[in-house]
């Protein structure tokens, strides 16, 4: 199982890049974090697994509407029904996904989600959805380095 992972930063133009390269690379799941899509926006990936956007109206750094966003599809034909969301965590800051026995997790932590906390909180979920006896978890995203516990500095620790 090939596992992609981009942190986009927006999705405008990036889309097409995203697709190729998955297509390139022979992916099955592909996690993309910080899409920016407004709710009413057209996903540009086909078998979509997850979408979780975050539904604002006032503008933030930079001009954007619509912070954050996990997007979780699949781009095998093989994995189109073998992968399904178990549900969301962290205040829709997860997707909790299944896939072939595995659970992930995947996370896009804003620099504002509890920077003391972050790592803690993602093992604690992991822990919450998985019989460590018998499952796989894997944990992957966008944490921003912001951990206090792990960096030592979540202000300039980019």
């Amino acid at each position: 199982m090939k596992i992609q992972i981009f942190n986009t930063n927006g999705l405008v133009g990036k889309a097409d890049a995203i697709e190729r390269f998955a297509n390139e690379q022979k992916t099955d799941i592909c996690a993309t974090f910080e899409t920016w899509l407004a709710p009413n926006a057209t996903v540009p990936f086909p078998a979509v697994v997850a979408d979780h956007r975050c539904a604002i109206s006032e503008v933030i750094v930079g001009g954007r509407r619509y912070p954050k966003g996990i997007l979780v599809h699949t781009n095998s034909s093989a994995y189109c029904t073998a992968v399904h969301e178990l549900h969301t965590g962290l205040n829709d800051n997860a997707a909790v996904v299944e896939a072939n026995g595995v659970t992930f997790i995947f996370a896009y932590l804003p620099p504002s989600y509890k920077p003391d906390t972050c790592m803690q909180d993602l093992v604690d979920l992991a822990n919450s959805l998985v019989d460590t006896s018998a499952s796989h978890c894997v944990i992957a995203g966008d944490l921003n380095a912001c951990s206090m516990a792990l960096a030592g500095d979540h202000l300039t620790n980019i």
